[in-house]
């Protein structure tokens, strides 16, 4: 009933989909390094200084300089790399699942070329190239395209609330504990009071990115979950005959904005809880769809 299948598993598409997997994985590197001069090192550079007082100068030094190269260098190249993924993410779903292309959304800026260079880059590895098959659950193809892409768009929507959900409960305990731990460790070898403040202020990055971190996720996170709530308003629509195709059309094409937005400004979620979860997230998607599918075909479809 709907080609998505077949499109999203065409050369084209898939050299945008692993280039928008490419641009993301440089990203994540930077967001690597960012947590590590964030978080890892500060922490190491306070344990350091429980035994060498001048290393708490060191500690102090490394903090305030991290936060200028971090705040001048590493966001910056972290926001245009993930502008450009979302963009070619984009160009991807508005062909596969056939839904007109906004202008604001979609520059002039993406050449086929530089499509085809991230290709090459990703598809190195040659397993990478798989990974991006059937992108979209392929039993959406037993509906019509309307119904095809609010399934293919509410999954999008419902993979990441749920892994972001578990990603800010993981910051909030992080930020927490290990704060509060470095200072019971302060407090019971005897540090004077000076020196913890200044042990402290080594921590300055870890407090800015732990804080800018979780206000950041759980900010998107909230507007992704309106967006999931939108859509399943239209579904009930759907179920009960109040809402035709061609409204369901425009329907998606303002639920696409907000999926791009929500890719183009989202923070990044660390491959480690993403791969952890990836494979149990896939099989409850898979069987949502076929839930969806089932229902459009027993109650819409005479």
């Amino acid at each position: 009933m709907n080609y998505i299948s077949r499109i999203q598993n065409e050369q084209k598409q898939l050299e945008r989909l692993s280039a928008q997997r490419e641009l993301y994985s440089s990203a994540k590197k930077w967001y690597a390094w960012q947590i590590i001069g964030s978080m890892v090192i500060p922490i190491v550079f306070v344990i350091g200084s429980f035994f060498l007082y001048n290393f708490s100068v060191v500690a102090a030094i490394f903090g305030i300089g991290f936060f200028i190269f971090d705040i001048l260098v590493i966001v910056p190249t972290i926001s245009k790399l993930k502008l450009k993924a979302s963009k070619i993410q984009e160009l991807f779903d508005c062909d596969v699942l056939e839904i007109s292309k906004s202008p604001l959304k979609i520059s002039s800026d993406i050449a086929v070329e530089e499509v085809l260079t991230y290709y090459e880059a990703h598809c190195k590895i040659k397993s990478n190239v798989e990974k991006v098959r059937n992108w979209y659950p392929p039993i959406i193809d037993q509906v019509d395209i309307e119904y095809a892409r609010l399934i293919c768009q509410r999954t999008n929507c419902w993979w990441d609330v749920k892994l972001r959900n578990k990603y800010i409960n993981f910051i909030k305990v992080v930020s927490i504990v290990i704060p509060l731990i470095l200072l019971v460790i302060s407090i019971a070898v005897h540090i004077p009071l000076e020196k913890i403040v200044l042990l402290f202020s080594a921590l300055m990055p870890f407090f800015r990115f732990a804080n800018k971190e979780y206000a950041d996720q759980k900010a998107s996170n909230d507007r992704l979950e309106k967006t999931m709530n939108y859509i399943l308003k239209i579904w009930e629509n759907i179920l009960s005959n109040r809402i035709d195709k061609n409204s369901l059309s425009n329907e998606s094409r303002i639920i696409q904005d907000e999926i791009y937005e929500h890719r183009s400004k989202s923070p990044f979620i660390l491959d480690t809880i993403y791969n952890a979860f990836r494979d149990k997230n896939e099989t409850v998607m898979n069987k949502s769809a076929s839930i969806l599918v089932q229902e459009i075909n027993d109650k819409v479809v005479k």
